[in-house]
């Protein structure tokens, strides 16, 4: 066989042999163990139930408009998968050397900073734990009030810029001084020792 014929054959199985290509995602189907996604191919190829992978314990639902990479298993289109995925318009940026961040399409985010300070950006921020929460730090802020539907505890001291008060917030420590030294009992005199801001 004269070799043009063979290179003859070999391009004309490699013909029938699907390579990586770009598409659109247009939606995508979460409910069945694998995603499956409808893309549109950059040819105008809509496909209808493509799966798309992921890494373990990371899963993300990209909304429409978002490019993706097909790798067509074994050459075969009916065979294809998802194996990256880009929005442009969506992404987060810009992004320092080194750093990483999680993000959706609504704005929230967490991002791994280069200064070693991780931020996390979001309207509400819930944790479930249903043993504890510990937290090693030497200062914990909030720049906000702080409610807490339990008691408090603790080993050191509690100090406050303003009233300290309970029963709803009825009662005051600075109202109970001020009785605790106006008070006179007949002709007896108020007490000779003042009780003193804590």
């Amino acid at each position: 066989m004269h070799p043009r014929d063979i290179r003859t054959m070999i391009e004309r199985a490699m013909a029938g042999v699907r390579k990586p290509f770009r598409g659109l995602i247009a939606r995508v189907n979460n409910a069945p163990d694998n995603q499956l996604t409808q893309i549109t191919a950059l040819d105008g190829e809509t496909l209808p139930d493509v799966e798309m992978m992921q890494q373990f314990g990371f899963s993300a639902s990209p909304p429409a408009g978002t490019q993706c990479v097909v790798l067509p298993l074994g050459g075969k289109t009916a065979h294809g998968i998802i194996i990256a995925t880009e929005n442009g318009s969506l992404r987060f940026k810009p992004l320092q050397p080194g750093e990483t961040v999680i993000y959706n399409a609504f704005g929230d985010y967490v991002v791994l900073r280069a200064n070693r300070i991780t931020e996390i950006n979001c309207e509400q921020l819930v944790v479930n734990a249903s043993k504890q929460i510990v937290m090693n730090t030497p200062l914990l802020k909030t720049s906000g009030d702080a409610t807490i539907g339990g008691s408090i505890g603790g080993g050191g001291d509690i100090s406050a810029k303003g009233n300290i008060s309970d029963q709803g917030g009825t009662k005051t420590m600075a109202g109970m001084r001020a009785v605790y030294n106006g008070h006179h009992n007949g002709n007896t005199p108020p007490p000779a020792e003042k009780l003193a801001r804590c």
